[in-house]
């Protein structure tokens, strides 16, 4: 599908947002929410709760997440649950750490997403990376 088209597609569907610092997920939320339905969620088990109740086309997560004591990658966790229970929606994981292993995720991004053009870029890839 042509970008143009993936973006046209966009003002139907659902993403979650999971972010632990509070003023990047309300930005984040803010932006996406220009493309398309936007959910949100702070940590891990807020993100599960949503995850298990509703469906979503599009998951956005911080690969480290700080609510579990002496974990630092609840993002991968979260990425695995959701790839167990729904193979339609479309994992994209996002860290400032670039050394993370991507294998589970559609696509991956360097964090922050600033724009909404950040935004479509990051959900085009992962799409792309579903349906290569």
């Amino acid at each position: 599908m042509e970008f143009e088209a993936f973006l046209e597609q966009l003002k139907g569907k659902r993403l979650l947002i999971v972010e632990d610092d509070e003023i990047q997920l309300s930005h984040y939320s803010k932006t996406a929410q220009s493309l398309l339905s936007c959910e949100s969620a702070s940590c891990y088990e807020e993100a599960v709760a949503k995850v298990k109740g509703e469906v979503f086309d599009f998951l956005i997560t911080d690969i480290h997440l700080t609510s579990l004591p002496n974990d630092n990658a609840e993002g991968l966790q979260l990425i695995s649950l959701v790839r167990s229970f729904s193979d339609t929606t479309v994992v994209i994981g996002m860290s400032t750490d670039e050394s993370i292993d991507s294998s589970s995720m559609h696509h991956f991004v360097p964090k922050p997403l600033m724009t909404s053009k950040d935004f479509e870029r990051a959900l085009y890839s992962g799409y792309r990376g579903k349906h290569v």
